[in-house]
């Protein structure tokens, strides 16, 4: 489990809730995920950098240019191999370890605040002007879907809702969106800021500013 408050990340035993280590960044962290394994986690940052550190001690492994003015989304792919990211430029890029930037760097139209990888390598955003888009592959076309939701706020968190790029669960303001339905899922008392959907228990996750919700 983490624990995340401004510039500083705390992995935390689920067995007893004691702090396995602790580490704090001179910039604020926008944005923090692990690596499939769990070996490792990676952070974006209120800057241009992203840091990989190992889950062991929260020593740092690599740090590096992410190409965004500031990182607000991450994700990896279904192999582990590539990263997504997303900022305040508009754009997404997508990265490996091993190579450095693979494609990307598609202008987008509007700063985005959330991405994810599909199992297929499809690629979601969702962006400030309450926007939902879908990529292909070759992550430099025009988007192969786009959603204009109702709820007119930022689309603070966008997610695939399984294995396929044409089912989703995006937060916009205080609303929830499966898919490409009009109307919202649900309706919270503060802003939407993650949506997950887990495929085992089909069950969908809302956490807002204050409240954490699961729903069937």
């Amino acid at each position: 489990m983490v624990g995340l408050a401004n510039r500083q990340v705390n992995l935390v035993h689920t067995s007893n809730n004691s702090v396995k280590c602790t580490y704090t960044d001179p910039m604020s962290i926008n944005v923090l995920k692990f690596y499939p394994n769990s070996s490792a986690f990676i952070v974006g940052l209120d800057s241009p950098s992203l840091r990989v550190r190992t889950t062991a001690d929260c020593s740092n492994i690599a740090t590096f240019n992410s190409g965004h003015p500031n990182v607000y989304g991450i994700d990896f792919d279904s192999t582990g191999t590539k990263i997504l990211t997303c900022g305040s430029d508009q754009k997404f890029n997508i990265w490996s370890f091993a190579f450095g930037l693979l494609g990307g760097g598609f202008q987008t139209g509007s700063k985005i605040w959330s991405c994810d990888f599909s199992f297929d390598d499809y690629v979601i955003t969702g962006d400030e002007a309450s926007t939902v888009k879908i990529y292909s592959t070759t992550y430099t076309t025009p988007a192969v879907y786009t959603k204009v939701l109702n709820a007119g706020g930022v689309v603070w968190s966008v997610s695939f809702k399984g294995g396929s790029h044409t089912e989703y669960v995006a937060g916009a303001d205080i609303k929830a969106y499966v898919d490409n339905q009009t109307s919202s899922l649900v309706t919270m008392s503060s802003k939407v800021s993650v949506v997950l959907y887990d495929k085992l228990t089909d069950h969908f996750l809302m956490v807002g500013d204050d409240i954490v919700r699961i729903y069937e």
